[in-house]
């Protein structure tokens, strides 16, 4: 049976449990109770090890475990007000006191991230609540208890501020008697949704810890001092395993070496897919470019497949490359460790939109993106795009075409380059102008 850490601030512990402790013919649920963000912090490091998943009471422990907790890979969800539960306890509130308005409040759990729970779909600006901040992620500071306290202090004392909402039901103690506060705390269908999703996650993490990875380092040049660059390989492998405590297992072909890895340790190899610590370490520590392929499979016999495939399609590149391909067959890459992929939501968010239409990778098009503006403009042919991306020629003008078709390129007419032979055409990339 899952085990399920919930942790949660002691003043929800009464709603936590009546409405867990149905489901525990189910799931194994364990509770811990937090004073402050500090004791928090020590009681999840003492026992998150322990557990499938972990839920969270609200958005305030969950922030700041993601943030204090980054090496933490297991699934956690925290539980949220439902537009149902919150419109449900506004209107039971309103039979009561005809004064209550929305406009009068001052309401701690609204924010983009929930859409503002529709009011701002559904009510006129002037009738708008009072918020703390525009986004979830300010409730991601270490003070933030303190913060909140201080701020509906401050609007309590505003004379069109009647009504506190407010899940944290210990900062009512700093209202004055003109205010009145009113503790929300998520429904039993909320509590039950996100356990749901929890447990969905935790399925598919389990899923995923099981798949196979297999790295194919391949070789060029094969008629070339072949006995000497494969012991030099071997040996920068070997070593690199060694000083970065990664326990992987090589073993050598005729023309490669084999890597075989858990899928945890090929994510921290490769930062979640988008750089490849092997490659940077063989192009600083060898004298010969070699293609390094990463197959994912729920075998060894396809995640080997993968890899070799991946690794054939940096044959044709001078320079090392490193290609991944899935279990479902999408291929990342190449992956380079020259870029910094330092994007902004929006700009990935824009980006996996024009991989949506164009087929193109999103590292790809996030590669692209980046060196066209570390260049300093826009513009660019197949030749300097290929060493760009480090792959060839013929793949740097098939995405160039691909971004033309739909709409994301236009051939520069007024900058083509006469060369010997077929002109070379210069493009205009505008990605952000549809």
């Amino acid at each position: 049976m899952k085990k399920i850490a919930i942790f949660y601030k002691i003043e929800s512990e009464d709603w936590i449990k009546s409405y867990t402790n149905s489901l525990e013919d189910q799931w194994q649920f364990y509770y811990f109770s937090y004073t402050n963000l500090t004791h928090l912090a020590t009681i999840f490091s003492e026992n998150s090890i322990f557990f499938d998943g972990i839920l969270c009471s609200g958005q305030i422990p969950y922030f700041h475990l993601k943030r204090n907790h980054p090496q933490f890979k297991k699934p956690m969800r925290y539980i949220a007000i439902s537009e149902e539960d919150f419109y449900k306890k506004c209107f039971h509130y309103s039979q009561q006191d005809p004064h209550f308005q929305l406009k009068k409040c001052f309401i701690d759990f609204l924010y983009q991230e929930n859409n503002f729970l529709s009011i701002r779909d559904t009510f006129p600006k002037e009738n708008w609540p009072h918020i703390f901040n525009e986004s979830i992620t300010a409730f991601d500071e270490e003070k933030i208890y303190g913060h909140l306290a201080e701020y509906s202090e401050q609007l309590s004392k505003q004379p069109h501020i009647r009504y506190y909402l407010t899940r944290l039901p210990h900062l009512s103690t700093n209202m004055p008697d003109s205010i009145t506060t009113i503790v929300f705390t998520p429904s039993e269908a909320s509590v039950k949704n996100t356990i749901d999703l929890l447990i969905k996650d935790m399925e598919i993490d389990r899923l995923t810890q099981n798949q196979l990875v297999v790295g194919y380092v391949q070789l060029h040049d094969l008629h070339r001092d072949l006995d000497y660059r494969k012991i030099t390989l071997y040996k920068s492998l070997l070593d690199f395993g060694r000083t970065e405590n990664l326990p992987f297992i090589l073993q050598q072909e005729s023309f490669a070496i084999k890597i075989l890895i858990s899928y945890t340790d090929f994510l921290t190899l490769t930062h979640n897919k988008t750089s490849c610590a092997i490659q940077q370490m063989l192009s600083d520590t060898i004298d010969f470019h070699v293609s390094i392929g990463w197959g994912i499979g729920v075998s060894i016999q396809e995640a080997l497949f993968n890899g070799e495939k991946a690794a054939f399609l940096g044959e044709d590149s001078k320079k090392t490359t490193t290609y991944i391909i899935e279990k479902n067959g999408t291929t990342i890459g190449p992956i380079a460790n020259d870029l910094k992929l330092n994007l902004s939501d929006t700009t990935i968010q824009k980006l996996n939109t024009i991989y949506q239409k164009t087929n193109i990778s999103t590292t790809i098009l996030q590669r692209m993106y980046q060196s066209l503006q570390k260049r300093g403009n826009y513009e660019t042919n197949a030749t300097d795009l290929a060493l760009d991306l480090n792959t060839t020629e013929r793949s740097a003008n098939r995405y160039l075409k691909k971004l033309v078709e739909h709409g994301y390129a236009s051939l520069s007419t007024t900058q083509q380059i006469k060369m010997q032979g077929r002109p070379k055409h210069v493009y205009e990339i505008h990605f952000f102008d549809y």
